[in-house]
């Protein structure tokens, strides 16, 4: 009996292994199972720090976006396959169709976003005469006799404009004290701890305090993002795109395959998605926007959280490789379509005729 189970199931897989229209399905699955797992999950630390935001707002507009549109985009495939009776070859070109579409509004999304916020040895260089390497670089001649920890971000706003990574960064030797002057002239807030002979702040008119350097308030300097609004209404057309395929390819899947195997390929498809897809796709995600990290917590030798990212390459990175799974399922998608096997569609079409009902003799009555 247990034999016959694993004869009978080594057979059935070798028909499922070697059918190119169910295999490249799941590939194409597999990407898409994989932006599932990756971009969909990490998209709102992806808002909350692109766009200066926080993480409230960041997850309320993706789930505004992602419910409203998934919702729609299901209802209407289904009644697309329904009303035009789509057979493989229709169902494998809407799967193609609104592959591309999707992958074609994803590219804007690159351009969508702000340059980095000028940070002192992060992203931007000390307001120094002197050579400074390469960034991130926090030690300058202004604060060699500081001996300031790299691995601190308490950041503070110079009167110059540019956020640096901590009072000791900025070269601050002192705190402004009560009756030291009065800072409503300086346009501050008796609230702010204010920082004072910053000599890595340049000063100004406005700020000036003394010749040995500027001041500093304390958190960053104000910086937005207003592209937010954008960033939004493009990812809702490409969820509306992308939540339209699911339906066709599931109903692709159940008649590419013999009627005996179509328990079988559920299976099997389900264990091929999420092994390729959606398990792998949130590590390679998650790896790629760690090295997009510019200054990162320390503790006990061991690294902890990002404090501060490279939003430049973040973007680049994310969208990047999101646009990267787009594009490989909609040549997945396109390879489906012409894999599908004309007499496959014969064979189905004759399995789903409706039957004749049965006549019923009329019994003759009796004289």
């Amino acid at each position: 009996m247990i034999y016959q189970l694993a004869s009978g199931l080594t057979v059935a897989l070798k028909r499922l292994l070697t059918n190119p229209t169910l295999m490249l399905l799941n590939l194409t699955v597999s990407c898409d199972l994989a932006i599932v797992g990756g971009f969909t999950f990490f998209v709102a630390k992806y808002v909350e720090i692109q766009y200066a935001v926080t993480a409230a707002t960041a997850s309320i507009v993706i789930g505004g976006i992602n419910l409203p549109g998934t919702v729609f985009s299901n209802i209407l495939s289904s009644f697309c396959i329904k009303k035009f009776d789509l057979n493989q070859f229709g169902l494998g070109k809407m799967m193609a169709f609104f592959s591309f579409c999707s992958f074609l509004f994803a590219i804007p999304l690159l351009f969508m976003g702000c340059s980095n916020p000028a940070i002192a040895g992060v992203t931007t260089h000390y307001n120094s005469s002197f050579s400074q390497g390469s960034l991130p670089n926090l030690n300058n001649s202004c604060n060699c006799n500081c001996a300031c920890p790299d691995n601190v971000y308490k950041p503070v706003c110079g009167s110059d404009g540019i956020t640096y990574s901590s009072a000791c960064h900025a070269g601050c030797t002192d705190v402004w004290r009560e009756g030291m002057e009065n800072v409503d002239e300086l346009g501050l807030s008796n609230n702010d701890t204010i920082y004072i002979r910053c000599r890595c702040i340049a000063t100004n008119d406005h700020w000036e305090t003394t010749d040995e350097g500027g001041i500093g308030t304390e958190g960053p300097c104000d910086w937005t993002c207003k592209k937010l609004l954008q960033f939004a209404l493009v990812v809702a057309i490409i969820t509306v795109f992308s939540s339209m395929k699911p339906n066709p390819g599931t109903m692709l899947m159940l008649r590419c395959v013999d009627s005996c195997d179509r328990a079988l390929a559920i299976a099997f498809c389900g264990v091929v998605m999420r092994v390729l897809g959606f398990f792998p796709a949130p590590i390679y995600f998650g790896a790629m926007i760690s090295n997009t990290c510019l200054i990162r917590q320390e503790s006990c030798s061991r690294e902890g959280a990002c404090l501060v990212y490279d939003l430049e390459r973040y973007r680049y990175s994310f969208i990047g490789l999101f646009l990267g799974l787009k594009l490989l399922a909609a040549v997945l998608s396109t390879c489906t379509y012409y894999s599908i096997n004309p007499d496959r569609l014969e064979k189905n079409k004759s399995e789903t005729l409706p039957m004749e009902p049965l006549k019923e003799n009329k019994r003759s009555k009796s004289p």
